[in-house]
């Protein structure tokens, strides 16, 4: 514990660095990060720039376990499916073949190629 206090003391230790905002977009930036917190925001700017910023609300389709969970949530929302337990469907290639093109997931969230 001693040395990790010293090597912190001394900033010798490796931290994540902060992101780097411009002066023009940083109040929208601290706005989305304290409506969708920072890891929806950072995975945002993985995919578009920083002035794509006044677009996140556009594009932001949630947070979820995986693609598959993803494509079965939108489905189940937008055709109001009541699927029978024992229909087994692939969410995984549904997400490929119907989602992939028009979304895009980072760490767990998605977002819309178009807004």
């Amino acid at each position: 514990m001693f040395y990790v206090e010293l090597l912190d003391a001394k900033d010798l230790l490796n931290k994540t660095p902060e992101p780097e905002i411009s002066d023009e977009y940083q109040e929208l930036y601290d706005e989305l990060c304290e409506k969708y917190g920072e890891d929806a925001v950072e995975a945002f700017l993985t995919i578009y720039e920083e002035s794509d910023l006044q677009h996140f609300e556009d594009a932001f389709r949630g947070h979820y376990q995986s693609e598959a969970d993803f494509a079965e949530q939108t489905t189940i929302d937008c055709y109001a499916l009541d699927i029978p337990s024992f229909v087994m469907v692939d969410w995984q290639a549904t997400w490929d073949q119907g989602f992939s093109g028009d979304y895009e997931f980072v760490d767990g969230f998605v977002f819309a190629n178009a807004w």
